[in-house]
């Protein structure tokens, strides 16, 4: 259940586009974030056009000049839909950044080797130069993160719209090209055209065969059957999966996160952990993503922002109700405290107020 307000009766687009003006012309924050954020995806999209269309310039790029920080962090995630959001987030992520790593080798001071002033050939002025390694990565933790944290549903508009761009390399491409091995598999199966099972009604007996299947493959070998955990994790539905969750530890008295912990790791592990806590409950696994990036000292405002822009329009009730119950303290107070100025305006007006 999403937890931003719309109005009623909003005003037309073409009359949002006007405020907007005036109130980047005023600098005034709060008027921007009082419109933008209540606001629903298909109705920003259309202030979107309008406003290219008025001013021959897009929103987003009038945000990007006259706004900063985190807030302008946040409505720029805001403002597409949420498709198109995970669209433009994959596609970020897997567009690779090169970095150069120096590696300063400083000259033996203990040495008493004097150079050969016999010779007659030149000193090569690169010798010095301290080298260099040129490293090019994507950002394989948001790639794995949106993959195995959206349903089928979400999955299959997701790609739909990746591939649908002109002159966009297919998903399945481009995770061939940058993932390897199980991970690799487990990406490309999440994004597959179907699920083996995908009924909203849950069988007991292919629940028992999944479990016997998975402590196989698992505990009872030594090494793990990676296969069967990729298949039953992404080709079961959510519901499936969850009743497969909650039988595991019936019959084996032990829970299948710790089984997955133990028997898995790296990237693989995350993608696997991502997909069964999202099956078992999505609202507690990113009530527990807003606490750990506000726990402690400092505030992770990257995840913060992440959190409440990408749920406020899906279930963002249902994870303050699991923030609520797990943590004692209001998602919203919790936000208070740990932002200020407008930005704290902007993240709480997409997470609204519990009575």
């Amino acid at each position: 259940m999403a937890s931003i307000t719309v109005p009623s009766e909003p005003p037309p687009p073409r009359q949002d586009c006007k405020d907007l003006r005036r109130a980047f012309g005023d600098r005034d924050k709060p008027a921007i974030i009082k419109i933008l954020a209540h606001r629903d995806g298909s109705q920003r999209a259309l202030i979107q056009q309008e406003y290219r269309a008025m001013y021959c310039m897009d929103l987003s790029a009038q945000i990007e000049s006259d706004l900063w920080g985190h807030l302008k962090e946040g409505l720029l995630l805001w403002l597409p839909d949420p498709t198109t959001r995970d669209v433009n987030l994959l596609r970020d992520a897997l567009t690779p950044a090169t970095t150069t790593i120096i590696m300063d080798q400083p000259p033996d001071a203990t040495t008493d080797e004097q150079p050969d002033e016999t010779t007659d050939e030149p000193a090569d002025p690169k010798s010095d130069q301290p080298e260099t390694i040129t490293r090019t990565r994507i950002d394989e933790a948001t790639v794995i993160e949106i993959i195995c944290s959206r349903d089928s549903s979400e999955i299959q508009a997701i790609r739909q719209a990746y591939d649908s761009e002109e002159g966009t390399t297919p998903l399945d491409e481009t995770i061939t090209q940058w993932f390897a091995g199980d991970c690799q598999m487990l990406l490309l199966s999440c994004i597959g055209d179907k699920l083996e099972y995908d009924e909203p009604e849950v069988d007991p007996e292919l629940v028992e065969i999944d479990v016997e299947e998975l402590y196989r493959a698992g505990e009872k070998r030594l090494g793990t059957d990676e296969d069967i955990f990729i298949r039953i994790f992404t080709q079961r539905s959510w519901p499936h999966l969850a009743a497969v969750y909650d039988s595991y530890k019936k019959t084996y008295d032990k829970s299948l996160d710790k089984v997955v912990d133990s028997e898995t790791t790296g990237s693989f592990r995350f993608g696997l952990q991502t997909i069964l806590n999202c099956a078992v409950n999505r609202p507690k696994y990113y009530a527990k993503g807003l606490r750990q990036s506000m726990k402690g000292l400092g505030t992770d405002d990257t995840t913060l922002i992440f959190i409440v822009v990408t749920r406020a329009e899906i279930d963002m009730e249902h994870i303050k109700a699991e923030y609520k119950k797990k943590y004692h303290k209001k998602l919203e107070k919790a936000i208070h405290s740990d932002t200020s100025g407008n930005y704290r305006l902007f993240l709480e007006a997409l997470v609204g107020h519990t009575d």
